[in-house]
């Protein structure tokens, strides 16, 4: 559980970040929208994917083997 806790919180770290930095990019250029959604709420879903991820690496990091 804990090697799927740590993999989780990687990929999908990396996975909101990337979703972040297209929502601001979208908007920077100039695009309200960003596949059809608010480009504001793409933002907040990166977000929350994030703050996911973090809280599954501090459960894999206190996870006993």
């Amino acid at each position: 559980m804990k090697r799927c806790l740590e993999k989780l919180g990687t990929i999908g770290g990396y996975v909101g970040a990337i979703i972040c930095i297209a929502a601001v990019i979208g908007r920077f250029y100039g695009h309200p929208t960003f596949l059809s959604f608010n480009a504001t709420h793409v933002f907040i879903g990166g977000v929350g994917i994030i703050a996911f991820t973090c809280w599954a690496k501090l459960e894999a990091g206190s996870a006993k083997e």
